[in-house]
């Protein structure tokens, strides 16, 4: 079923052998595939910018549990329509809120929730959001090993567009990251490319 969403043209699809079903923009399908492959039954994600569940629905499957946020009402009401459709609505829980307001939520400093993986799929959410991770945990509450993985995606035209987005993370963060995975995702342009970010906070970053 064809259906318009935002400024894209997206499909309703189904996989046969579970039956899931989800809206996908079709040009960036492989790197969502490469994302939830990363993902593993103990993990717990948040999607920031979830969507109609093209991400959700898929993790859904696989992950421990999904927290499913998307700012549009009407994201929002596919987005619920295809977990319900899933029946995953025991695995994802779905959110219609700031996206600022989901990650207080979520990573209130007193009693966090113990995410494991957080994606933020917008590309203007690296200046806007990924400073949020920056003194946002507390060590006598975060009970994890680790802080959260980030996958964060971002546009560059340089001519070396990795060592660009480096530096763009590097910037917002205030330090670089030792262990960093790049994808080039799509050329959205002659020369500009859209990539994916992948790494986990720093502890001299994330914890206060």
């Amino acid at each position: 079923m064809g259906i318009s969403f935002g400024s894209t043209s997206d499909l309703l699809q189904s996989a046969p052998r579970r039956a899931y079903i989800w809206i996908w923009d079709s040009r960036h399908k492989e790197d969502r595939k490469r994302l939830v492959d990363l993902f593993s039954k103990t993990d717990i994600v948040c999607d920031v910018f979830a969507g109609s569940g093209v991400l959700a629905i898929p993790a859904g499957a696989k992950a421990r549990r999904i927290f499913a946020n998307e700012v549009s009402s009407t994201g929002y009401r596919y987005l619920a329509h295809n977990v319900s459709t899933n029946e995953l609505t025991s695995k994802v829980e779905v959110f219609n809120v700031n996206t600022h307001q989901f990650l207080e939520n979520l990573f209130d400093s007193e009693r966090p929730l113990p995410i494991t993986q957080v994606v933020l799929t917008y590309p203007t959410a690296l200046h806007d959001l990924l400073d949020f991770f920056v003194g946002a945990f507390s060590r006598t509450s975060w009970e994890l090993p680790s802080l959260p993985k980030v996958h964060v995606y971002g546009f560059s035209n340089a001519v070396d567009p990795i060592e660009h987005l480096l530096q763009k993370i590097e910037n917002v963060l205030g330090e670089r990251p030792q262990r960093m995975d790049i994808v080039r995702v799509a050329e959205v342009a002659p020369g500009e490319w859209m990539l994916r970010a992948s790494f986990t906070i720093p502890d001299q970053v994330g914890f206060r």
